[in-house]
């Protein structure tokens, strides 16, 4: 299937600048698995607004987008390209032949990335306005941004299964391509892409005292927003503040890392082996994934603690496949404590997480599964083929936004101690805001994370 039109959008007038932070509301989808998302609702040159997955480990906003786009995909709105190639594609019932894997880095104006999940989107890089609305029905959008850079996507192709989740034709409409609920990746992240499109919150400009980032709500119970843009009360010393790296292998142990995080984290596992990796673990912080370890080997070893290099296999001891699994997943075995801390920006070891780890839980929704990635010499893990061996590292998912405000700061200077502390260009603070303790009913288990926040307030 060849490629979208190379012709931009007409880049319509808008906030390229914020003079005041601007929250959005983000909205919980349940997706096809059963479990739920966070999504937001978007639209593009004025169309209408669809929902899109907020994904805060992916890299800009990737749009799906039909032929007929006005009928099909309306989220477009006014569009001087034309969404598909000449010949036309042919019908859903002829699907494509196979794209050609992303390569390392995307030429413009195509663009390809390849997700964690296994999906990879193909199209063109577009240029036009993004807006955002609190629900799906507004007349007003909350945020209105000129001359983004958008993935235009043609195709949704789901490396895993081998086959199209879907793909730009003539012959009818589509619903939500993206796990049965949202129309493309809203992504988030804050590291520089290397395909050219970038996070709306890395394209806008800042003024008025307005310091660059933004704020994560979504305390799980409460209604969930995002903030584009930190004013002062986002900017308190709240108690743990960590350093995030957004430039692969610039002062990282751990080179490998696929997006902005912590790092020098440290992760352990108890059950019937321990498995800990001692500031050795680069987390990252990622809305769009529940918790999974990516480790490049299945051999059963054992790893010890402090290690001079990253801790290498993950044993096989603590690992088990879901019974009510069909993808032919691995994850830590059931009641496993799963601890994840990192080195705070005041030198002290910070707990992120505590929590039993789950497999065929009876909870909804469920957070507390630990996904492994593993793979051997032979046979890679999918997330680690692009950034080579060895292989570690931890996405900590969903659940720390289920437990904090989660404040991703742009400015590469802030205030510790009384000090100003400067960070490299590509090195960013993450801040974590411990919220008023809210039991997490059916989410987090014996390690009552309640109880904890309630502790480290009291301590405060």
């Amino acid at each position: 299937m060849g490629l979208l039109s190379t012709q931009l959008l007409a880049p319509q007038a808008g906030q390229t600048q914020l003079t005041e932070p601007v929250r959005v509301d983000l909205h919980w989808q349940k997706i096809s698995s059963g479990a739920e998302k966070l999504g937001i609702y978007a639209a593009i040159n004025g169309g209408l607004p669809q929902i899109f997955e907020f994904d805060t480990g992916g890299s800009g906003f990737n749009a799906t987008i039909a032929c007929d786009f006005s009928r099909y995909s309306n989220w477009w709105g006014s569009s001087t390209s034309d969404p598909c190639p000449s010949p036309s594609p042919p019908a859903s019932t002829t699907p494509p032949p196979p794209p050609s894997p992303c390569p390392t880095i995307s030429l413009s104006p195509e663009f390809c990335t390849l997700y964690d999940s296994g999906l990879q989107y193909n199209g063109s890089q577009v240029v036009g306005s993004v807006q955002l609305f609190d629900q799906p029905y507004s007349t007003s959008a909350k945020l209105n941004s000129a001359n983004v850079v958008i993935g235009q996507s043609s195709s949704i192709y789901d490396t895993k299964k081998g086959s199209y989740d879907w793909y730009a034709n003539t012959s009818s409409p589509f619903s939500q391509p993206v796990e049965g609920a949202f129309y493309g990746d809203f992504g988030m992240s804050i590291k520089q892409s290397p395909i050219g499109i970038n996070s709306l919150v890395n394209q806008l400009t800042y003024a008025n005292g307005v310091t660059p980032g933004f704020r994560v709500h979504a305390i799980y119970g409460e209604r969930p927003w995002v903030q584009f843009g930190l004013g002062p009360e986002d900017l308190k010393k709240w108690p743990k503040h960590f350093t995030l790296n957004t430039s692969t292998g610039l002062a990282n142990p751990n080179p490998n890392t696929n997006t902005g995080g912590i790092n020098n984290g440290s992760l352990k596992v108890e059950g019937s082996q321990t498995f800990s990796g001692e500031n050795l673990t680069s987390l990252i912080f990622d809305s769009g994934a529940t918790t999974t370890i990516h480790s490049g080997s299945a051999a059963p070893i054992v790893t010890l603690t402090n290690e001079p290099f990253p801790p290498g296999p993950f044993p096989l001891a603590l690992t088990q496949s879901c019974s009510s699994n069909t993808s032919n997943k691995t994850y830590v075995t059931d009641s496993a404590h799963v601890k994840l801390s990192g080195l705070s920006v005041y030198g002290v070891e910070e707990e992120i997480l505590s929590f039993q780890a789950g497999c065929n839980s009876t909870t909804s929704p469920q957070f507390n599964q630990v996904e492994l990635q593993i793979g051997s010499a032979s046979n890679p893990a999918p997330s680690c083929t692009t950034f080579g061996a060895p292989c570690y590292y931890l996405n900590a998912g969903i659940l720390p936004f289920l437990n904090y405000d989660i404040i991703f700061n742009l400015d590469p200077t802030m205030s510790v101690l009384g000090s100003v502390v400067s960070e490299p260009n590509s090195a960013k603070v993450l801040m974590l805001q411990v919220p008023a303790p809210v039991p997490l009913l059916g989410v987090m288990t014996a390690f009552s994370f309640a109880r904890r926040l309630r502790r480290t307030m009291n301590q405060r």
